[in-house]
């Protein structure tokens, strides 16, 4: 014969799943209070904004043509004084072969 042992079930509400339910409800109202109702206030940086904006206002004053560039004399003056560069060896054929494979040559 078995022997079955069955815990009695409560039907109310316990105080601590209450809790558990009440501090959940509490962050999502929180929550969606901040993200949908709450104007945040913006925070200075201490006057840089100012210097931005009147950095801004003066760059708009600014009319760029590319043809008086071009024809600009101080311009047409300009040197390349670049190096050269010089030409490198590319590598092994198949970079995904092993090393001790026959075909590792170097194209050049």
């Amino acid at each position: 014969m078995a022997i079955v042992i069955q815990e009695e079930q409560k039907s109310g509400l316990s105080i601590t799943s209450l809790l558990i339910w009440l501090s959940i409800l509490v962050a999502i109202a929180g929550s969606a209070y901040y993200v949908f109702f709450r104007n945040p206030e913006l925070v200075g940086d201490g006057g840089a904004s100012d210097a931005r904006a009147e950095i801004a206002v003066q760059l708009a004053k600014v009319k760029a043509n590319a043809d008086e560039l071009l024809k600009n004399q101080k311009y047409a003056s300009l040197k390349d004084n670049t190096p050269p560069l010089n030409p490198q060896s590319k590598g092994r054929a198949n970079p995904f072969l092993s090393l001790t494979s026959t075909n590792s040559t170097v194209n050049k």
